[in-house]
Parts: structure tokens; sequence; C-alpha cells
């Protein structure tokens, strides 16, 4: 399903321009030229964040300087995609979240 999905995008003409002229805003060099560490910082939920510290689309340097309450997961040779790159360990995190809501 997932590969059929991205090959029916990829033919849809008006959704790559689109997506194509948010990239060129956003990410001009290939990279996220955005920050939202204030915003993260302003959240008053908890909050996880997982990074690949080899990600060249957003730069693990994005998690430096937010306030100690936000738990920062970096992945040594890892890329922008922890979720597969590094499954198991992204998994347990997102179990542990899980548990921590059920405990609230």
């Amino acid at each position: 399903p997932f590969i059929n999905a991205t090959v029916a995008q990829a033919a849809d003409t008006e959704l790559r321009n689109t997506q194509e002229a948010i990239g060129a805003r956003f990410f001009a060099d290939g990279t996220q030229t955005f920050e939202i560490r204030s915003s993260i910082a302003a959240l008053a939920m908890p909050v996880r964040l997982i990074f690949g510290a080899e990600d060249r689309v957003i730069p693990v340097a994005h998690a430096h300087g937010l306030p100690g309450k936000v738990g920062i997961h970096i992945f040594a040779g890892c890329g922008h995609m922890p979720q597969i790159e590094e499954r198991t360990a992204v998994l347990q995190i997102l179990k542990e979240c899980a548990a921590a809501a059920e405990a609230m």
C-alpha cells in the first residue's frame, strides 16, 4: 500500500508542484531552515524528541538549547528516519510515552 500510494502521488503533477514549492521555501538547501525550539519550549505537556545524529534534513543542532523538561534521544549513526533505522529503540521510547500517559 505505501509504495502504491507513493507512486500514485508522484504521478500527481499538482501535488508534486506543491511539495516542491514547500521544499524550496522551507528546505532550500536540503535542510530545515526554520527552527521550532521556542514552540517546543512553550509546551506544557511532556515532550520527547528523537533525532538521528546524522540527519541531513533536520540537523541535530535543533535539539540543542531546549529546556531540561524536554526529553531528547539522539541516535548515533542514524539519519532522518530513526523510526526505521533504530525501530526497536524508538518503539521502546513510544511504549514508555504511552505508559506515562496512561499513568497520568
